[in-house]
């Protein structure tokens, strides 16, 4: 979307626009462990608040579509945090959704490591890392189309899309890779895939390699202009 406002609105020639979306690093691992009690891991990771749509994720879960499944979540992130979990104990539900606050980086990927589900249900967006590091880590992603993420991935196939703002929706969307284990693993098999192919740092890193080899290539040797008036063996002035 940039690179074509950047073609539109500034007049760049197209052959001169390069993309390069935001990437993460391929995780050590990528065995998962599942749940032993069968309970799906919900995650959202990210800054908690009406941009992220926190308050929709909250009536999401404590919606009669989600209340009988078998699901706890683990909300993390800065933002919000105090007045999070004071509504988790206001609503009843701090005893299956755990706000843990803001989470360096290898803590997000023993989360991610045992993450069923990431949710990110934002009202707007660029290219979330939180949704990059999801795909890296094989986790099911549950979004809104909002921002560069539907320039990537596809409703049903590699993600569930749903209405920025719709609480209901959210749920419903939830609730089908909740019920359904081998939809779930089909959706994160093919995110992972996205991410393999576009969005791993080492991937991206080439590619950027690559393009500054060909901006910096020389194109051909330029001599000074009196170079051919000049008897072999001359040598040519210096500069003063």
């Amino acid at each position: 979307g940039m690179r074509d406002q950047v073609i539109a609105e500034l007049g760049v020639p197209p052959a001169k626009v390069s993309a390069f979306y935001n990437a993460v690093a391929m995780p050590a691992r990528l065995a998962r462990e599942a749940p032993p009690d069968g309970v799906c891991h919900i995650v959202m990771l990210g800054r908690l608040g009406k941009r992220k749509g926190l308050p929709q994720l909250l009536d999401a879960l404590s919606s009669e579509t989600m209340r009988a499944r078998p699901w706890r979540a683990t909300l993390a992130g800065d933002g919000e945090v105090e007045a999070t979990r004071a509504a988790l104990r206001r609503t009843r539900m701090d005893s299956r959704v755990v706000c843990t606050g803001w989470l360096d980086a290898d803590a997000v990927a023993r989360l991610l490591h045992k993450a069923d589900i990431l949710v990110l249900p934002s009202l707007a967006e660029g290219l979330p890392i939180a949704i990059l590091e999801a795909l890296a880590h094989r986790v099911a992603v549950v979004a809104t189309p909002v921002g560069s993420t539907p320039e990537l991935l596809r409703d049903g196939d590699s993600a569930v899309f749903v209405p920025p703002g719709d609480a209901a929706a959210l749920a419903a969307g939830l609730s089908s890779l909740i019920d359904d284990p081998a939809k779930r693993a089909r959706i994160a098999a093919a995110g992972h895939a996205v991410f393999s192919a576009r969005l791993d740092a080492a991937v991206s890193a080439t590619a950027l390699q690559a393009m500054y080899r060909e901006i910096l290539a020389p194109a051909t040797v330029h001599q000074h202009p009196d170079a051919q008036l000049r008897p072999a063996g001359q040598p040519q002035p210096q500069p003063q």
